[in-house]
Formats: structure tokens, sequence, C-alpha cells
């Protein structure tokens, strides 16, 4: 433990803001003066951040030190679009080249709720956090330098950066556990997917989320223009629903528990129904390419419970309401569980009582993308899923977004196969989106998502957002060292496939070799 009395080792010191590529700011002073700045955003001893990659904030202690705890205060107004980060990371060094991790740290507030200018503390105390990957609760941290990371969407409003710790050289400090970043490579955790296409089979006005083994075909079996099949495409398929037939939502949890959770199961598991599409795209594709032990690997969703407006019960394998009055507190974490379990089983005989020749049941899918600060032990739940599944021999999957609240976290909340979520194609943002995905995705050691939806074969500058996915794949290393999971909106690699537009057939043609790790480098313009 440390015995000296601690001081805050930061104040006045300089620091230097760096980014992927290095140094871009050096020798500044305003988050180290000690100074607190007023909650407005024209007080000038806040530090904006806007845009861009993630960025660090180095300190160099000037001799080694024994770090106990690291503070820095950020301001949330989000009217005037300035946000908490999902995530601030902190690192330390005895040279300031090999990093270690300290800790990640997650927002305990809600982003991008609504209300007046408010503040939070992201902070990490030894005492009570301990060093990420040791078991070393109370031990400081030894370093001469310390850098927290942060990652702006928009902007980020900083102030006030303390380490506190002592300048001896504390003989109980420990080093924090080196940073070693690698994407999740396709293996046993991943069921052996490599590239799962996600397939959206909910309620939609225009019957798109009800698959046929027409539409299937292309996704399960690489088509050439003429039709012909000629070599395997997506190894893994997730099946998933947002929408319910009364506009509700599976993700948020508003879904009728009784009604649409049945009747989903009902449609993704009738005699016509998505699955059986899929078995028969699946071998109508291993006949003509010879291939007659193929099996495609599914993925099924786990809807969300939601705040629960209604108790429930399960008697006998059977779902019922067992009353109006929503529970609260432990017994709505213990129905929940409930529910879900009940969910799992029936998802477990069906898929046995189907006997699908040509499908094999990998994993479930964690559905909400994010682990929400706000919704009462939502990360127990997770956890308590995590080992329904895995009592099923089945893998756990999550693809949380951008700012997905603890992403890194994967590994503690009971997942085994993650990808993260670029968002570009959705948002305003750079092609530096991709290559700070890339970045992140390997320091949290999980995959990375494609994105596109139908606007690519519409709008060119949403053809050249997807193309700078599958650049990126090259130039950072995903294509061939990463699992992958395939956003495609509703249907547009099946309309490029289809497509009697060249430019559009061919965004087909690229994704299969993405897939196959033969694509080169196009140009935006092509």
């Amino acid at each position: 433990m440390i015995t000296n009395v601690q001081k805050n080792l930061a104040a006045g010191l300089p620091y230097d803001i760096v980014d992927i590529d290095g140094v871009i700011e050096t020798g500044q002073r305003v988050l180290t003066n000690g100074r607190r700045a007023m909650l407005c955003a024209s007080d000038e001893e806040w530090v904006r951040f806007s845009g861009g990659t993630t960025r660090g904030i180095i300190l160099n202690l000037g001799g080694e030190r024994a770090v106990g705890r690291v503070a820095l205060r950020f301001m949330q107004q989000t009217e005037v679009k300035i946000f908490f980060p999902a995530t601030v990371s902190l690192y330390a060094s005895m040279d300031g080249v090999e990093w270690g991790l300290v800790s990640h740290l997650p927002s305990s507030m809600p982003i991008w709720a609504p209300g007046p200018p408010h503040e939070q503390v992201y902070e990490w105390d030894c005492k009570r956090d301990g060093l990420r990957g040791r078991d070393r609760i109370g031990a400081a941290c030894r370093a001469r330098f310390v850098k927290v990371t942060l990652t702006a969407d928009l902007n980020l409003m900083a102030d006030e950066l303390e380490v506190w710790g002592t300048d001896a050289d504390e003989h109980d400090a420990a080093t924090a556990l080196p940073v070693q970043p690698s994407y999740m490579p396709p293996g046993m955790h991943t069921a052996d997917i490599a590239n799962m296409v996600l397939l959206y089979n909910g309620h939609y006005a225009n019957g798109c989320g009800n698959w046929t083994k027409e539409a299937l075909t292309p996704y399960i079996a690489y088509e050439n223009e003429q039709g012909e099949l000629k070599d395997w495409m997506f190894d893994g398929v997730l099946l998933l629903g947002i929408s319910t037939p009364g506009g509700l939502s599976f993700e948020t949890g508003s879904a009728d528990i009784m009604r649409e959770w049945n009747w989903y199961l009902d449609k993704t598991f009738a005699a016509g129904g998505d699955l059986a599409e899929l078995n028969r795209a699946t071998g109508v594709a291993a006949r003509v390419l010879n291939d007659k032990q193929r099996r495609t690997k599914v993925v099924l969703m786990v809807p969300s419970p939601g705040e629960l407006t209604s108790s429930f019960q399960v008697i006998d394998g059977k779902l019922g309401i067992r009353g109006d009055r929503p529970p609260t507190g432990a017994e709505a974490l213990a129905m929940k569980c409930s529910l879900l379990g009940w969910y799992l089983e029936q998802v477990r005989q069906r898929w046995e009582t189907a006997g699908y020749a040509h499908l094999q049941l990998s994993g479930m899918y964690w559905l909400s993308e994010g682990v929400s600060c706000d919704i009462p032990q939502e990360d127990t739940l997770i956890r308590y899923v995590s080992g329904l599944v895995h009592d099923q021999g089945l893998k756990y999957f999550w693809i949380p977004f951008f700012y997905g609240g603890r992403s890194y976290d994967w590994k503690d909340l009971g997942f085994d196969a993650v990808v993260l979520q670029p968002n570009h194609f959705f948002n305003d943002t750079g092609e530096e989106r991709i290559r700070d995905t890339a970045h992140l995705a390997q320091l949290y050691r999980v995959g990375v998502e494609m994105e596109c939806d139908e606007r690519m074969n519409e709008e060119p500058a949403m053809r050249r957002k997807y193309i700078e996915y599958l650049n990126g794949g090259v130039k950072y290393g995903y294509m061939k060292q990463a699992f992958k999971a395939y956003y495609q909106g509703s249907t547009s690699l099946l309309d490029s496939a289809r497509s009697s537009d060249p430019l559009n057939r061919q965004l087909y043609d690229w994704t299969y070799q993405f897939i196959q790790g033969s694509y080169t480098v196009k140009g935006c313009e092509q």
C-alpha cells in the first residue's frame, strides 16, 4: 500500500496530445493548471476534442512514480452537441513507448441525454479498482509516463487532469500489463465462423424480412452474373429481428413478450419460415458445389426484455402472465432471467424438432448494442444468459456500436465472439473512423463489422463509404486477420448481386473477393 502522502503529480505539468499518427499538440498546460472550469461551454478552461480519431493525453511525470489515482473531468451539454465520452482509458509506461493498460473507465451517466450542462469525473483509484488484469487490488501503478485516451465523435470538453501518487519508489507498486493489440481471429470462440452476414427477419411493411430460398442463395453461395453458383460466400448467418407487427422493438424491449416473442419464434421456425428457407438454400448450394457435408452456421438473436410492465411466470415450460404489477429490484432481475431461460429453451426445442439437415445452430446473439448505465443490473442479466448459452454448447455473440458502453469488457460479460461497429456508413465521419475502429478493435481484441445498406446501390457517396470499409480491411489487416460480421441493411448485397448496373454488381463481387481474402484496394471513385 502507498505509505507516503500522495500529491497531484500532474499539477502544472505540460502534456502532449497525440492521435494514432503521433503528437498533434505539445507543451499544453490548460488541463493541469489547477483552475476549475465553470459548467459553460465558453469557459476557456475547458479543452475541446472534436471529431477525428482516438486522442491521447500524455504526461511525463519526470521520474519513476507510484500512481494511486487518476481523474479527468468532463462536461455534457447535448443541446450544443457536447457529450461525455463512452470510455476513458488509462495507460502507464516506463519509457513512453511501451504502454501497459491500467484501466478502462465507462461513463456512469447516460450519454446523449438532454438536460442542462452537467459534469462527470472519470476516476481510477487503485484501492477500489486495482490494475486491469492483475489481482492486486490496492497496489499503486509504477509509471514514469501516464496516458489518458478518449474518442470524440462530435465534441468532448475536458478539464483538470489529476494524477495522484508519490515521488517515492513504492515497493508495493505494480507494473501495468503490457498492451498486445490483435484482432479477434476466427476460431472455436466464433464457432469457426469467419464471415457472418446479418439477415433481418423481423416485421417490415414491404415484406423484406420474409426470406426465401431464392433471396438467400446469393448470401450462401457466390452467384455469377449468369446466376450460376460458383463458390461458397458467407459461412455464418445471424438471423435477428428488430421490429414487431405492432411497431414495437425487440431491441429496446418494448415488444410484447407474450404475443410478439412467440410471433417471432413461430415466424423463424415455421415449416416454410426463414430457417426452413435457409436450409433449402444451403442444400441447393451444397449439391451444386458438390460439398454435401457443408452446413451453414446459424446464430439466433436473444431479444431484450426491457423494463417489465407485467409479472410473468414459467410453469412446466409454458409462459404466462402472473399479474399486472410490474416487478422491481431483485424480483425484476429474476423474472428477466426466467423469461430468457424460457426463450432459449424454446429455441433449443424448436431447432431439434425441425431437424435442419443443412444448418448448424452455433450461437446466440445479445441484441442490445451496448451495456446501458441506466438499466439496473443489465450486466448481471448478460452474464446469466451467457451461462444458459454455454450450457447448450453454443457460443455467445455481441456487436456493440462504436460508442457502446463497455465494448472492451466483453470477456468479463461472458461473450465469446465480438465485433465492433465503426458506424462510419451512417454518420458524418471521415475515413479515419475506419482506421480508428481498427485501432480500437485491436486494443479490445475484437473483430470488425462491415457496414452498408441499400443506399450504396443508389448514392455515389454511400458507395464510396462502403469501399472505404473494404479498403480498410486491406490497409489495417482485418480482411484476413479478424472475425467479421456484415451489416447490409435489409437486402443491399442481394440487390447488388441481381443488379443490371455493373457498378452495383461490382460491390457484390468485391465483397466475395473480400471474404476470400483476395480483394485489393480500389479507388473510391470506381
